[in-house]
């Protein structure tokens, strides 16, 4: 038995999106916004904006967190809860020359040229029999790659995945090419 999946909140989604585009398109820019004070907020509220009011969701546990340097971000990205298929609980994003160093752990080399950021996500998704489930996406400027579900939906569970697939452990289950919001340029 298939059960109706249902869609993701606008809000939310355009909001993942409008982080996933400029993450692509403008990777300083989102840097600046996750790392000044208010500029994920004003992003929300400007997107809920455009929402029905009845529609606008809040922005409990909305945040992010640099955990790089400023010339080597790597920056956790929070969402409020995640509710429907397609909504994000987690973002993340570091430059595309990281690596995993002898340890495992992520290793950042010096900057070179402009910032070019990998974007990671962790979303809410639906099994055929109604079940929830997590699973961890990737993005790039042209593709997005799904990878399996972590073991449950924590931060934590969420950067093991992330560090398994820069380290090429975690291979991906389906690859489609973007198209509509996720592939459309933002204005700079």
């Amino acid at each position: 038995m298939t059960v109706e999946r249902p869609p993701p909140r606008p809000h939310h989604l355009r909001f993942k999106y409008a982080l996933v585009q400029r993450a692509l398109q403008h990777a300083q820019e989102l840097i600046e916004l996750c790392t000044s004070q208010g500029g994920l907020l004003a992003l929300w509220n400007e997107i809920g904006a455009e929402q029905p009011e009845a529609e606008r969701c809040v922005d409990t546990g909305l945040g992010a967190q640099n955990v790089g340097d400023a010339e080597r971000p790597v920056v956790m990205i929070t969402l409020p809860p995640a509710e429907r298929p397609n909504e994000a609980w987690f973002l993340c994003v570091f430059p595309k020359p990281a690596t995993l160093d002898d340890k495992g752990a992520l290793w950042v080399p010096d900057p070179t040229g402009p910032l070019e950021l990998r974007i990671f996500g962790m979303e809410r998704s639906m099994l055929p029999d109604g079940g929830l489930i997590g699973f961890v996406v990737e993005w790039t400027q042209v593709y997005r790659h799904n990878y399996d579900a972590p073991d449950n939906a924590s931060p934590g569970a969420f950067w093991k995945a992330i560090l398994e697939v820069v380290g090429g452990t975690r291979k991906p289950i389906h690859t489609m090419a973007l198209t509509g919001a996720a592939a459309a340029p933002i204005a700079p």
